[in-house]
């Protein structure tokens, strides 16, 4: 999975226009994010893991993806969350690396619809 850097919204003009700077997601150099799921770990019911690794800003980390998978006619419906610390990635350079202004500690929500293609089964 790809995640495109400067789709990241903060709900704050002046916070979203500083996340696609060098000291934050530096989206010209790595405009992108990925996750590469190694495999899948069922938990029970509709609860998943998908163990893989992390890359942002060209720092990969292993990474446990938790999510939930829903199925309904030809779409998958997969929500997650992962917690983790900014700075292990290189967000949040020079003035920012010390968590006093802002958070080390951040959320990544996944929230992902997929649909089958026709013919597909």
């Amino acid at each position: 999975m790809t995640v495109d850097l400067a789709s990241a919204e903060t709900g704050d003009v002046q916070r979203d226009e500083a996340l696609s700077q060098a000291d934050w997601f530096a989206t010209k150099a790595t405009p992108q994010a990925r996750f590469e799921a190694r495999r899948f770990v069922p938990r029970g019911g509709d609860a998943y893991e998908a163990v893989g690794s992390l890359t942002i800003r060209g720092i990969r980390h292993d990474a446990t993806l938790p999510f939930r998978l829903t199925l309904a006619g030809d779409a998958a419906h997969a929500t997650g969350h992962l917690d983790l610390v900014r700075t292990d990635f290189g967000v949040g350079q020079g003035p920012w690396a010390s968590g006093q202004w802002v958070a080390l500690e951040v959320g990544v929500d996944l929230d992902l619809v997929a649909r089958r293609k026709d013919g597909a089964r």
